[in-house]
């Protein structure tokens, strides 16, 4: 019990701690750089133009938050918070169903009545969503009849990207997390009758063929279970480009400009070519005016075409999980097929692969003694989770954990050689963590600059037989 309320009076310091460092990143931010007061900082606590390490800092505040909810509930209080969020999703399915988010104005409020006449709802019913969503402070009644957005529910409103990933979680990941128990009730009827494998079934069928969920997916991914490419690109812009001199740098698999046009302004010497797996329709204007980033179309899995780079950044890509397309597994495999001929040619290449992997369960959980086991609340490895459970519902697919991705690169070779896993490139921090920027703040004890999910490895050509 004594280790519980050691590390409940932990948390209570680091979560001030993150507070406070918040309010001062953002108040020095701001006595120089005074923002238009009818901005949207006015709704909200930051504004995307304040600091990363007060973004970073916010991040630890809810995720302190998280962990303090989680030290002192009860049973009781795990079911009252299921039957909330039940009711939260519920409500905001209705509500994006029926648009009722674009008919309340960005400022002011605007009648209950008016709203129900532009849905075509009944105005009962929508006051009492709007009543449910404003407890959680989702939408806001200032007066009787009335209702406005509130800084949480605005940009759900204005925002196509945020709506998409709610359309997504409600019309598509709630409804195959809900299906586990007859799937895997048909499962077991298949095996006993027929003596089917027991994964051959996915939990979600035909997403295939329709449009609405293949759009919506890279926003539910974003938003939803964390926005990979910045996270990954917190890893490569560490990596010591200057020691490469005049060199070429393949980004593998990116989805935009930002970080080649980011590498060639830092590093003059370096020429970077961007890889996409669908054509660059718009590149930015940056890579544009750039003449030392060169933008190409290359379908994922084919024989790379740029042969003597210096560095290969590859990067395992998010792809909308469907039943008939690869693995995570197959796909990661059919890519470092593709660079076997450059790096067996060039000695010297690297390949850095790129992923977020699942944490092992000693990242999210420590037992302190016997009795006492007191539980690591990782929001990074929670998030792992979530999507690992989402691949096996959508697609009856999973997520990498390293050892997968060692036994993986391990298993690529031909009849000179083989891939090998090397360094694991994560030690020169250059971005905190929430967690770095709050206790350093503090003067406590800081934590790894990474999350447990951003991983990148080096992984190199050797000579020799492929191991048994």
């Amino acid at each position: 019990m004594a280790a519980r309320w050691a590390e409940l009076d932990s948390c209570l310091a680091e979560l001030m701690a993150a507070a406070t460092t918040m309010r001062q990143l953002r108040q020095t931010h701001h006595d120089s750089n005074e923002l238009d007061a009818s901005s949207e900082t006015k709704t909200s606590l930051l504004s995307p133009d304040d600091p990363l390490e007060a973004h970073c800092a916010r991040n630890a505040v809810v995720a302190k938050l998280a962990k303090l909810q989680t030290l002192v509930a009860d049973p009781s209080d795990l079911l009252s918070q299921l039957a909330m969020q039940n009711q939260i999703l519920g409500c905001l399915h209705w509500l994006g169903e029926f648009q009722i988010l674009a008919f309340i104005p960005r400022l002011g409020s605007i009648a209950l009545q008016d709203v129900a006449e532009l849905a075509s709802v009944p105005e009962p019913q929508l006051r009492r969503i709007v009543r449910m969503m404003a407890a959680v402070a989702f939408l806001r009644e200032p007066r009787v009849g009335q209702v406005e957005h509130t800084a949480l529910s605005a940009p759900f409103g204005d925002r196509p990207s945020y709506h998409d990933a709610l359309r997504f979680l409600t019309n598509t990941a709630a409804p195959a997390a809900m299906q586990m128990v007859p799937l895997t009730q048909r499962m077991r009827q298949q095996q006993l009758l027929h003596g089917a494998a027991f994964n051959d079934l996915p939990l979600a069928t035909g997403l295939e063929h329709q449009a609405a969920p293949r759009r919506q997916w890279p926003s539910y991914v974003r938003y939803a279970l964390g926005d990979q490419d910045s996270s990954i690109e917190s890893i490569l812009k560490s990596f010591d480009w200057t020691s490469l001199g005049a060199a070429t740098v393949v980004d593998v698999g990116a989805r935009s400009t930002t970080m080649a046009c980011t590498l060639a302004e830092c590093h003059p010497s370096l020429n970077l070519v961007v890889q996409m797996n669908v054509p660059p329709e718009v590149a930015s204007p940056d890579a544009v005016r750039n003449v030392r980033v060169a933008v190409q179309t290359r379908t994922w899995a084919m024989p790379q075409t740029v042969r003597h780079a210096a560095v290969y950044a590859l990067r395992v890509p998010y792809d909308f999980p469907t039943v008939f397309a690869q693995s995570r597994p197959a796909r990661l495999r059919a890519e470092l097929e593709a660079h076997l001929g450059v790096l067996r040619e060039n000695s010297a290449a690297r390949l850095i692969v790129t992923a977020r992997l699942l944490p092992r369960s000693s990242d999210i959980t420590d037992d302190l003694d016997s009795d006492d086991g007191v539980v690591k609340i990782d929001g990074e490895a929670v998030k792992a989770h979530v999507f690992d459970m989402s691949l096996l519902q959508l697609a009856n697919d999973r997520e990498l954990e390293v050892a997968d991705l060692k036994e993986l690169v391990s298993s690529v070779g031909d009849g000179s050689g083989h891939l090998v896993l090397g360094e694991q490139l994560c030690a020169a921090a250059k971005t905190p963590t929430p967690a770095s920027v709050a206790t350093a703040a503090a003067g406590m004890r800081t934590e790894s600059p990474y999350t447990a999910r951003d991983r990148a490895f080096e992984v190199r050509y050797q000579r020799g037989r492929l191991p048994i």
